[in-house]
């Protein structure tokens, strides 16, 4: 990874994307997604969330998020909002896949709306429509 060390500590997480062979095909996957807990004398500890599964062609939950519990032991969030968020993220992000939003300017504009305004972005992607 070639990250500047400046700009390291303003990182929450890595997502590690590769081209592997699937099925006789070469194809890109994430095959890591890694949260950034603390930075201490250069080194740099992290917690691994997910990680590719090479023989069934999946991502894998190896662990909970450090940094959203924390959020939620300072009462920044509840338990509740951060499952429904992740569950409408998740909804958001299957509609994409099942319209056909995949180029790169689709996702920007779904992702950019969707910071903008959740609600209207949400109900424009689940029904088919690119915001």
């Amino acid at each position: 990874m070639n990250v500047p060390p400046a700009l390291i500590p303003l990182i929450n997480v890595f997502i590690l994307i590769n081209r592997v062979k699937v099925g006789g095909r070469i194809v890109r996957r994430v095959i890591d997604v890694t949260e950034l807990l603390d930075i201490a004398r250069g080194s740099l500890k992290t917690n691994t969330l997910f990680r590719w599964n090479k023989d069934k062609d999946a991502i894998v939950k190896l662990g909970d998020s450090a940094l959203i519990a924390d959020l939620i032991r300072m009462g920044r969030v509840s338990q509740e909002e951060v499952d429904t968020e992740l569950k409408r993220r998740g909804e958001i992000m299957k509609a994409m896949a099942r319209y056909g939003f995949r180029s790169p300017e689709a996702v920007f504009r779904v992702t950019r709306n969707y910071y903008i305004d959740p609600e209207r972005t949400y109900r424009a992607v689940v029904s088919g429509e690119l915001p």
